[in-house]
């Protein structure tokens, strides 16, 4: 098993270079050409991961300049998780996966929905089709994860976007030798059949001083299968759903870096298609309960992420570090919906069938560049400023037919949007002692916003907002540490909500809002980080004291007669909880039946209230109270077997006017792997061996329980 674990990923100490070519290279990089990134000829060599369990990792943590959690590749190897980044993320500490059971492709940071986390890779939040600004979890195959990071609290260099945080995906550092890794699996629903697919090889390696490569191919196939009832408050059934959604997702990643006078600059192409071929069936009931008609639905989306992103950094002759990205990426949507009716006898009913079609496309140039500079002699400062730039395209078509006619749908349905984003910041990280620090800054953001629906009418609108940042953190040893973060930080609206469409509905006439402002909200977060050999203890506490929750209200006006309804910055709420972390190598107890056992946990308490509408105050949507993760870690010495078990508790949410209640979940997953030799091993993976459902309740008595099948894989990994 070692092989697996033992892999040397390079962490480059920057030398130097001259500063005297500083205005030089300052030029260059505003232009995106900038001789780039000059990382170190010396190397720090990662420690191999026991799977005992490594300190040194979480010793990391003490030198944070802010609040954030960090997985490692050694952990995302070792854990019992699928093959996506979705699978990993879901039992970092604070964090909730959306979507159905199965899925897990939302991230919900601190239990807010999915609207208010931001995720990157590489630096840069990529396109995707949703309106909520998110990216979803299924895109990116564990096979290219460096490292994850949970910024629970952002600095003044990262966006500001998030009011719960920020997750930063960070893809593999080039090898300096060559490397080889192939996994490959096949499983099913509940047996070990081959509906269930994934193989992936990623190459690496330094050909020359001045020349690697590192290209990763992935091809991952999940079939999944959801079942489905819906019953009324007096408990009689109403709808039976069956549905199978096989998905499958394509990524081709490269990475070729040029390395020269202290300089490395990357081109990082990417490609990702995700394609979902939905099979719906429903059986429909009247409400005592006696049949009523079938509805099947047939859907095939494809999602098709395209760019590419150029790195460089430059490091001068004693001081200062330029740091310049450049990017495009596109994302289109295609998605085709046919629905049918039929009778008892399934015959359909063809005046009845729908066909709905819809396009998406968000497309982005982006360029960021960023200096930092020491200074400073009997105090050590760094000095960081820089700028970003992001000129964002979006546009959404849905076309809804019955019976071969062109149906009237909803005046969001169709929108174009243009939205420039302008950014500088400064900030300036000040080192008093070797244990005390503090990081005051400042972003000054600039959005420019043009927008047109479907029938032609047009909004315009701008938003400025300056967001100051501090952070600070003592560091007694190299075991303990405390910190503490404050931060503006804001939440962009919606797409769709910035459509300036007007739509009149039976009782009421629904306008978009171009005007609409980000929510904003003070950011809190306080704790410490205690780390031995043995054990580690992290705690951290939050708060977010939000203003301008954007929710949809009567304005009071009247148009043909009908109440006016927009969305609009009207709400204010807050949201605080603890998260919890721990990590403990029982071989310290000294009981030979506990050396190879190491515990890996998890905990969070949330809370938050928010003034709906109608002046009611409420949980925010679909927010458990707590949330934990437990993983146990074992290995046998004397064949190098390990095995791990991973389990996740979501405690149950109450229903209420913003949102669906839930039943508490609990989710098992567990991993065995065996080596047969020194380069290759067998092992099994079993996803939700509990076969957990999920049952949601409404604030009207109707009940809906979903459930999917336990998944079970077998597979290969391979290094050279």
């Amino acid at each position: 098993m070692q092989f697996l674990f033992t892999a040397t990923l390079p962490r480059r100490k920057y030398i130097t270079n001259t500063f005297a070519q500083y205005g030089k290279v300052t030029a260059f990089a505003l232009l995106g050409i900038s001789p780039c990134p000059s990382y170190a000829q010396e190397i720090q060599e990662l420690p191999q991961l026991d799977v005992a369990g490594n300190a040194s990792l979480e010793e990391k943590r003490l030198n944070n300049s802010a609040p954030k959690v960090t997985l490692y590749r050694e952990s995302v190897t070792k854990q019992p998780s699928g093959f996506l980044v979705k699978d990993i993320i879901k039992r970092m500490p604070g964090m909730f996966t959306g979507g159905g059971p199965g899925e897990n492709k939302d991230a919900r940071l601190r239990g807010l929905d999915k609207e208010f986390t931001r995720i990157s890779l590489d630096g840069v939040t990529l396109p995707d089709g949703g309106e909520k600004r998110e990216m979803n979890l299924d895109l990116i195959p564990n096979q290219l994860i460096g490292e994850v990071s949970i910024i629970r609290n952002a600095p003044a260099e990262y966006e500001a976007d998030g009011i719960a945080g920020q997750i930063h995906i960070k893809t593999r550092d080039i090898p300096l030798e060559q490397q080889i890794e192939i996994d490959v699996a096949a499983g099913d629903r509940g047996s070990l059949g081959s509906e269930g697919k994934n193989a992936s090889i990623t190459y690496g390696d330094r050909f020359t001083e001045n020349v690697g490569l590192q290209g990763t191919v992935s091809f991952y196939r999940n079939p999944l299968f959801k079942k489905k009832t819906k019953r009324n408050d007096a408990g009689a059934i109403t709808e039976t759903e069956n549905e199978n959604k096989p998905t499958e997702n394509r990524t081709v990643q490269l990475d070729a870096g040029w390395f020269y006078d202290n300089s490395e600059m990357h081109i990082k192409p990417l490609y990702i298609e995700n394609e979902e071929d939905k099979d719906k069936f429903k059986g429909k009931y009247k409400g005592d309960g006696s049949f009523d008609k079938y509805e099947n639905e047939g859907e095939v989306k494809t999602k098709t992420t395209r760019g590419v992103l150029v790195e460089n950094k430059y490091k001068f002759v004693g001081k200062g570090t330029l740091e310049t990205k450049l990017a495009y990426y596109e994302t289109t949507e295609e998605k085709e919906k046919t629905k049918r009716t039929l009778d008892a006898d399934f015959v359909e009913n063809i005046g009845k069938r729908e066909i709905e079609l819809e396009d998406k496309k968000d497309s982005f140039w982006q360029l960021e560049t960023k200096l930092a500079q020491p200074w400073g002699k009997s105090v050590s400062h760094q000095l960081k400023y820089g700028i970003k730039v992001r000129l964002k395209d979006r546009k959404k078509d849905k076309t809804h037919y019955k019976d071969g006619s062109l149906q009237t749908g909803d005046a969001d349905d169709s929108y174009a949007l243009q939205e420039n984003y302008y950014a500088a910041f400064i900030q300036n990280e000040t080192v008093f002692t070797e244990q005390f620090s503090i990081l005051p800054g400042l972003r000054a953001e600039y959005v420019e916003l043009a927008t047109q629906d479907g029938a032609g009418n047009t909004g315009i609108d701008y938003q400025v907002d300056y967001l100051p940042s501090l952070s600070a953190k003592y560091k007694f040893n190299n075991t303990f540490n405390i910190y503490g973060a404050v931060s503006k930080s804001i939440n962009r609206p919606k797409y769709n909500e910035l459509s300036p469409f007007i739509e009149e509905k039976n009782d009421k006439t629904v306008i978009g809002n171009p005007d609409l402002e980000p929510a904003t909200a003070i950011a809190y977060d306080v704790g410490f980080n205690f780390v031995t050999k043995p054990f580690f203890f992290g705690f951290n506490v939050f708060y977010r004291d939000i203003e301008g929750v954007i929710e949809s209200r009567l304005t009071g006006d009247v148009i043909n007669g009908r109440p006016v309804e927009q969305v609009q910055n009207v709400g204010d709420g807050w949201v605080h909880g603890i998260e919890l972390e721990q990590r403990w190598k029982l071989s310290s107890l000294n009981i030979p039946s506990l050396n190879q056992w190491v515990i890996t946990a998890n905990q969070s308490f949330l809370d938050s209230e928010l003034e709906n509408n109608n002046g009611t105050k409420t949980a925010f949507k679909e927010q458990p109270e707590f949330m934990a993760n437990l993983i146990l870690d074992w290995k046998l010495a004397t064949t190098a077997t390990t095995f791990s078990l991973a389990g996740n508790y979501v405690d149950k949410i109450d229903a209420s006017e913003v949102g669906d209640g839930r039943d508490s979940e609990t989710y098992i997953d567990f991993k065995l792997t065996q080596p047969l030799g020194k380069n290759v091993s067998l092992y099994f993976l079993a996803e939700n061996v509990t076969g957990e459902n999920r049952v949601k309740h409404k604030l009207d008595g109707t009940l809906e329980e979903e459930s999917t099948d336990k998944y079970y894989y077998l597979g290969m990994k391979a290094k050279f």
